[in-house]
């Protein structure tokens, strides 16, 4: 900062501002036009950043900057009054009306800053006071200096740029990278779904085709079979009379060889048989395969409002939760806890091959049919310490483990028709599957338009 001493600003009396004013007290319009005094055409050359009149004090403050340029004007705007003797040592050597009728200019220095008045108090507030090199060396020195400084810190700044660049571009390809394999892990799922729909819809009406097949030709050949076994024990009943009556006929050898011809065909009928039951087998193993298939294709595609899986043999919840929330808000470790405990201990008793809580009873046209024994010890007690909604949790997954997997005694997941609450048919799965397909090339089409 340099520090510009005996302003004449008596043209500013205009404005209507004290001369003793404080600098937040002046005018802008006054400052305004005291910027376009002669003053800016004698320091305009020296480039200031700002000016600051301290009127109390007849002085002026030029801020030059805290950069390299700035040292380097205010080192002008200091050999301009040191070369006229107007200096700082110059100031301080004279003495009577001069020192306060000439213009003085200098640097602030140390001195200055630590002024206890205006000056002082204005520097300490705007300024940083620095300690420069030894005076010894020359200015270009701590120019070169200053400069390799500077080209030091710009070239730190231009790799650091490029190291962020290099983030950027990484950033950018791993991003390019995983978009990448988003799209191709869609592409692949898309591939899949649709390869599964068709190997189940290939697979089922091969199947179909086997079993209608199948099924035909096997009641053709049992009427077939029949027809002969009726005409072999006619045959039979024909040879067993004329044994009794001692007829011997010329017609017998005809009627041996006709039971030879009959027993030969049934047993090519029998083959036949049991080639046919070898191809309904081998059609239900097609099926079988169609529906592991969907159980893929439903754990993507299905839903618990019309088609989608289900754990058989499995204890709802909810009932359980409701009735422990009620019975066990007090409990010491809190009523989640007992729940969790009651549906394991439930589960094992569910997986428990001897226990089996069912009963024979005999129903309409002489049939029979096993059904859950309301007396079980076990139901009883489940019943009367949690209420019927519990109890029906378990009777329903006996039913399912019984009917859906009988032997194992543990829960599996089946395709499930949620609005008939049954067992989803093969076909079922596949109008589903092909509708819900269907929907979304549809909704597809529509966000692309």
């Amino acid at each position: 900062m340099g520090i510009l001493m005996n302003v004449d600003h008596k043209e500013l009396f205009g404005c209507g501002n004290n001369v003793n004013a404080k600098e937040n007290d002046l005018n802008a319009n006054c400052i305004d036009k005291f910027w376009n005094l002669d003053l800016k055409s004698h320091f305009s050359h020296l480039n200031p950043r700002s000016i600051h009149p301290l009127w109390n004090r007849g002085l002026l403050i030029l801020d030059f900057g805290g950069d390299l340029l700035g040292l380097l004007d205010a080192e002008n705007f200091a050999k301009t009054f040191i070369q006229r003797g107007k200096g700082k040592a110059n100031f301080n050597a004279v003495e009577g009306p001069a020192r306060k009728e000439e213009m003085f200019g200098w640097i602030a220095d140390e001195d200055d800053y630590k002024l206890c008045n205006d000056v002082g108090e204005f520097l300490r507030k705007r300024g940083t006071l620095r300690v420069l090199p030894h005076p010894s060396h020359s200015w270009s020195e701590q120019h070169d200096h200053i400069f390799r400084l500077l080209q030091t810190r710009i070239q730190e700044k231009n790799g650091k740029l490029i190291e962020l660049l290099n983030q950027v571009f990484d950033l950018e390809r791993r991003v390019w990278h995983a978009e990448n394999e988003r799209v191709l892990a869609e592409s692949n799922t898309l591939l899949k779904e649709l390869k599964n729909k068709q190997v189940l819809h290939t697979i089922y009406e091969n199947a179909e085709k086997i079993m209608k097949k199948s099924k035909d030709d096997l009641l053709e050949e049992k009427d077939k079979l029949n027809s002969l076994q009726t005409e072999l024990n006619d045959l039979k009943k024909k040879s067993s009379i004329l044994e009794e009556k001692g007829v011997q006929d010329s017609s017998d050898d005809t009627i041996i060889q006709q039971l030879i011809d009959a027993v030969e065909e049934k047993e090519g009928l029998q083959h036949m048989v049991e080639k046919l039951i070898y191809k309904e087998r081998e059609a239900n193993d097609r099926i079988q395969n169609a529906l592991k298939v969907s159980v893929e294709v439903l754990k993507i595609k299905g839903n618990h409002e019309s088609i989608g899986l289900k754990q058989v043999g499995a204890l709802n919840d909810k009932p359980w939760l409701m009735a422990c929330q009620i019975l066990f808000k007090d409990h010491e470790d809190g009523w989640q806890v007992r729940c969790k405990e009651l549906m394991s201990r439930w589960e094992n008793e569910l997986r428990d091959p001897s226990w089996y809580p069912f009963k024979v009873m005999k129903i309409d046209d002489g049939k029979h049919e096993e059904v859950i024994d309301a007396q079980d010890k076990r139901l009883c007690e489940l019943r009367t310490e949690y209420g019927s909604a519990v109890y029906m949790t378990v009777v329903d997954a006996l039913y399912e483990l019984r009917e859906f997997n009988p032997s194992g005694r543990y829960p599996i997941q089946i395709p499930w028709n949620y609005e008939q609450g049954r067992a989803a048919q093969l076909d079922e799965i596949i109008s589903y599957l092909a509708a819900n397909d269907n929907l979304g090339k549809k909704r597809k089409s529509s966000s692309e338009v």
